[in-house]
């Protein structure tokens, strides 16, 4: 996947930036590999109310051109609130504008790992589930770190940051929120959701952050209901 057709507009748009964002159905449709993202907003300075209608419109005719294909092309657009610079997870990376000329980012997921860490200490206390987490955080973060330090050898580029973030897929035991489910929650999105995100999020960056000093990007659990096979779940039962 080839990332960086991007716009970061959460402060104002420039002509273009209006143009290339208009341009984001055409160059996803006509092309399998270009990815495309668009920062929107962020704690410092709000939400660009004009870039979200012009993203809702953008969506819509993604949606509608890639119609014969399950409207496909949509999942390589993602939509931003404070995107960091150096985040590796496509469809969403790009090249900010404050990294090197060349730099070698890695992301590292793996929610099954933190789901089947979870299933071994069930029934302990919350010390013990938070030490669990973090524990099975820092592992991860250490092979990822690996990867990134003999590949930056390899190619002779900086290494620059590793991205522990728990991105889920379709697949069955690879999803977000079948571990918050372990955590104790009775389904996703039920009293204690935001709590128990938070909770996961904190130990991930704290494991993340004893196993490298080089943590970066979005560090955090996605949870997606199209692609969370748990959210999924969720939505086709009786809880919503």
């Amino acid at each position: 996947m080839i990332g960086g057709y991007s716009a970061l507009v959460s402060k104002g748009m420039t002509k273009a930036d209006e143009m290339l964002i208009h341009s984001i159905p055409m160059a996803l449709c006509r092309t399998e590999r270009v990815c495309s993202s668009v920062n929107l907003a962020s704690t410092k300075t709000g939400i660009n109310m004009d870039a979200v209608k012009l993203m809702g419109e953008i969506l819509l005719e993604l949606a509608e051109q890639s119609k014969d294909r399950d409207s496909a092309d949509c999942m390589k657009l993602v939509v931003f609130c404070n995107a960091p610079d150096d985040n590796p997870f496509m469809a969403g990376a790009f090249h900010g504008v404050t990294e090197a000329d060349a730099i070698i980012n890695v992301g590292v997921s793996g929610p099954g790992v933190v789901k089947t860490a979870l299933e071994k200490v069930r029934g302990e206390n919350f010390e013990v589930l938070c030490e669990t987490i973090k524990k099975t955080a820092f592992k991860v973060t250490r092979v990822g770190q690996l990867v990134a330090q003999e590949a930056s050898r390899l190619l002779n580029i900086p290494f620059g940051i590793v991205d522990l973030s728990l991105a889920p897929t379709p697949a069955i035991g690879d999803s977000v929120a079948d571990i918050l489910c372990e955590i104790g929650l009775e389904y996703a999105g039920a009293p204690g959701t935001t709590a128990a995100l938070a909770m996961l999020n904190d130990q991930v960056k704290k494991g993340g952050a004893m196993a490298s000093s080089y943590v970066g990007g979005l560090s955090g659990a996605f949870i997606p209901v199209s692609e969370d096979q748990g959210m999924i779940g969720t939505g086709r039962s009786d809880h919503t």
